[in-house]
């Protein structure tokens, strides 16, 4: 029977001058039949949310540009299901 190994890491990273004692993290996520789930708390609205994947560690791609958000976010990545790892870092720009 084949598995798939699902392995998944996740930052959440502020520019320069910004607060870093601030709480932000990923505090859900699952695969689930149509795509992993990411649940991201603790936005601050300072400037805009930027979601990158990789499958290596080594190259990153944009999967989400999305104006400053406050509060929570959710995101659901359908193409995850094509790779065997994926790991995703979330940026306030």
């Amino acid at each position: 029977m084949w598995t798939r190994k699902i392995i998944r890491s996740a930052s959440i990273a502020r520019r320069k001058g910004s607060d870093f004692n601030h709480a932000a993290a990923i505090r859900r996520s699952a695969m689930t039949n149509g795509g992993f789930y990411l649940g991201l708390t603790g936005l601050t609205g300072h400037g805009n949310l930027v979601i990158y994947a990789s499958s290596n560690l080594v190259n990153w791609e944009a999967i989400l540009t999305n104006p400053p958000a406050v509060g929570t976010l959710q995101l659901l990545e359908s193409s995850a299901t094509n790779h065997p790892c994926r790991f995703y870092r979330a940026v306030e720009e």
